[in-house]
């Protein structure tokens, strides 16, 4: 790849980050959330019994552990909830709880690239101030 098309390459990724950054910055980080949610609440193994009590019975302790503790957090499963939508909502908060590690995992591992890509002085000249900030919001995402 040339320098040319590489600064083309960059031109554009800088107007799109530029549109994600300010879009996540007065999101307050919502929209990562939001998506965590949405995706476990529509997960077929949330929503089918059979399937989020496998889910559950597949988790580790400590995804288990983490469920249990955010369901007590937010006011416990209720007094009249059967055994099969305790087994919902757990594999729900399981579910949620991978996408959101797997989400600042994904962040971490950007963060990483971008660290080593600013060391090149001709990125860094040109994109070190986008690379700044792009690496502070992914680290506190």
């Amino acid at each position: 790849m040339n320098y040319q098309t590489l600064n083309s390459l960059f031109s554009d990724l800088n107007i799109e980050l530029e549109d994600e950054l300010s879009d996540l910055f007065n999101s307050g980080h919502d929209e990562i959330s939001d998506f965590a949610h949405e995706s476990a609440d529509g997960d077929a193994d949330v929503i089918y019994y059979s399937k989020a009590e496998a889910l559950y019975n597949a988790a580790s302790q400590a995804e288990r552990d983490e469920a249990e503790s955010t369901i007590e957090d937010c006011g416990g499963f209720g007094e009249d909830a059967t055994m099969s939508s305790r087994f919902t909502v757990l594999a729900y908060w399981i579910t949620y709880n991978r996408l959101m590690e797997a989400l600042r995992t994904q962040a971490s591992d950007l963060v990483d690239v971008l660290e080593e890509q600013s060391e090149k002085p001709e990125v860094r000249r040109l994109w070190g101030e986008v690379i700044d900030e792009v690496i502070e919001v992914l680290e506190a995402a």
